[in-house]
């Protein structure tokens, strides 16, 4: 019986072997920079066609974008090759490897996963490996978060959908630059004079504008051609691909106020993706980094791409891999992120805005309590320790934020519950002052989050972690009595049934001759935090 080393070895041999025909077959014969254009015109046709590949169905967008990934980047991994007619190859011969790219990519999502404890596998006969979650709890959260971060887009796109709305009704020109103001405006939560880095909100508003801006006027065209060829039951292939558009960046274009053409230059850089580490050591995504930076240093971006971009979320991502990789090296790196924290207090005390007794940053022994709130008709006292988390992406991504997570369930809220405990009055006058006299009956702690709530891999046995919204729906439900709103986070009503919302199936996928099977599964809709 194989061991799954040498399966893994096997299957890294393989991908080996079919990056070198693909440099012969595809790279050597149109060229670096055609290779790349080419499977980004591919992912508009097939984001049109509803993501049909030759011989399957992809569920996914988000797969085609790795897809488009991993190509690029072993086009990048390659010497440079002058472009050539693009008619050199056929179109079939694109295609099957961008099929074969694709089993590439199924098997890199196992055995990473794998490798980071999310899957555990078992070798089956006839060169099978079958992929399952390591436990029930990694796999109740994997769906739980997918739900969190579904709820906050969704929440988002009704905003934007009633700004638009809004503006059809009110006669005005809806237009690239009408879409691109008003999305980032309900995109970016953090203030204009917000600082990551050097650069401020404002800046990369400016920044992103310009770019959706110009993708808008693409994808306008992109999809009215797909119309045309649906309506004359054309084939979306062949020498119709190329009428398909991608956008190349052109700052000189652009009328820049808050930005200078350096700075613009240093955020190509950094929001760019070509599949080699920046700075030597940090890891990007076409996830995060959704322009495509071409062999010869041109900048691309695939308009559906850009087009469903969380610009927010990932530009923090990808800030705190540089203030990271800065930091452990010692270096002082200017950023604002303390102001986060003060942030999330103003969201608190909005919530919290009809308790006579709340208040940040409460001094005890060793520490200081992020938040408290005090409810008098229940006697209830609840203690929140703050996270604002950066989103992961990938599984080692995960592994490093839930270090914060687990040392608030394991160290920070077990002081606090000491601290109030143990020393009520002397902690609570503190907090609300000398004449504070009440005498909570119910104590309850909670980790509080921006937007996921951490993997399966950390232990809720004692504490549990909550969002943002999930805390608002329970105060709505509540109707204010804090008691009962603890009991409803700590039951976890609102994601106990979250397996409910999704199709879940193991998928079997012959990954260069070796059968990976894997669970998946879709989101079938339905889940909302709202009140």
């Amino acid at each position: 019986m194989e061991t799954l080393k040498s399966i893994s070895g096997k299957n890294l041999e393989n991908v080996n072997k079919l990056k070198k025909e693909f440099f012969k077959d595809v790279i050597s014969k149109v060229g670096s920079n055609n290779t790349i254009i080419f499977y980004c015109r591919y992912y508009e046709e097939l984001f049109y066609r509803h993501l049909i590949l030759k011989n399957s169905f992809i569920e996914s967008d988000t797969k085609i974008t790795q897809i488009v990934a991993e190509i690029t980047k072993w086009v990048w991994e390659e010497d440079y090759i002058e472009d050539s007619d693009i008619g050199n190859i056929t179109f079939s011969i694109f295609q099957d490897y961008f099929d074969k790219v694709y089993e590439v990519h199924q098997s890199n999502v196992a055995f990473l996963s794998e490798h980071f404890n999310i899957f555990k596998a078992e070798i089956l006969e006839n060169k099978t490996v079958q992929f399952n979650y390591a436990s029930k709890e990694i796999e109740f959260y994997e769906n739980v978060n997918n739900l969190l971060i579904t709820d906050y887009r969704e929440n988002k796109a009704k905003w934007f959908a009633n700004a638009i709305a809004s503006g059809k009704k009110l006669k005005r020109y809806i237009n690239g630059r009408y879409h691109a103001n008003h999305f980032l405006n309900i995109e970016f939560e953090l203030p204009d004079d917000y600082s990551v880095l050097g650069y401020s909100i404002r800046q990369l508003k400016e920044f992103w504008f310009h770019i959706y801006n110009d993708a808008w006027e693409i994808k306008e065209h992109n999809y009215n051609l797909f119309k045309i060829l649906a309506t004359g039951k054309k084939k979306l292939i062949h020498d119709k691909l190329d009428d398909f558009r991608i956008l190349e960046i052109n700052p000189s274009k652009w009328k820049l106020r808050t930005l200078t053409y350096e700075i613009v230059g240093n955020l190509l850089e950094m929001f760019s993706y070509n599949g080699q580490k920046k700075l030597g050591v940090i890891h990007s995504s076409l996830i995060s980094e959704p322009i495509v930076q071409l062999p010869d240093s041109r900048y691309i971006v695939i308009a559906n791409i850009i087009l469903t971009h969380e610009p927010e979320r990932y530009s923090l991502q990808v800030f705190d891999k540089y203030i990271s990789h800065y930091q452990n090296h010692g270096v002082k790196v200017p950023t604002d992120d303390s102001r986060r924290e003060d942030i999330f207090i103003d969201r608190l005390n909005y919530v919290f805005n009809n308790y006579k007794y709340k208040k940040d940053s409460v001094n005890i022994p060793g520490s200081d309590i992020d938040y408290i709130v005090f409810d008098e008709n229940s006697k209830t006292l609840i203690c929140f320790e703050l996270k604002w988390i950066i989103e992961p992406f990938t599984p080692s991504e995960i592994t490093k934020k839930e270090k914060s997570l687990e040392k608030a369930l394991k160290k920070q809220l077990p002081t606090y519950k000491n601290a109030l405990e143990e020393s009520t009055s002397q902690t609570l006058k503190k907090a609300f002052g000398n004449n504070f006299s009440e005498t909570p009956i119910n104590y309850f702690y909670f980790v509080l989050t921006n937007i996921s709530v951490g993997s399966g891999l950390l232990d809720r046995s004692t504490y549990k972690i909550v969002n943002i919204r999930m805390l608002e729906k329970a105060l709505d439900e509540s109707k204010g009595d804090l008691e009962k709103l603890s009991r409803i986070l700590i039951e976890e009503k609102y994601i106990q049934n979250a397996s409910n919302y999704f199709d879940s199936k193991m998928s079997k996928q012959n990954c260069l001759g070796i059968n990976i099977i894997q669970p998946e599964f879709r989101y079938k809709g339905g889940f909302s935090l709202e009140k």
